[in-house]
């Protein structure tokens, strides 16, 4: 069973997904961090979104 079934967890993942990003570009110099933020939704919420 996912961690993220309920709707408050996989919102506040989404949330800290770009600031996770930001910390990490910062910290490596590398744009392609961003990249996580369209994959967490994917992971988070699948290709069907949230329905």
């Amino acid at each position: 069973m996912r961690f993220w079934r309920s709707a408050r967890t996989r919102n506040a993942l989404m949330g800290l997904a770009p600031i996770v990003a930001i910390v990490l570009f910062f910290a490596t110099r590398s744009w392609t961090w961003f990249l996580l933020i369209p994959v967490v939704g994917v992971l988070l919420y699948g290709p069907n979104g949230d329905r």
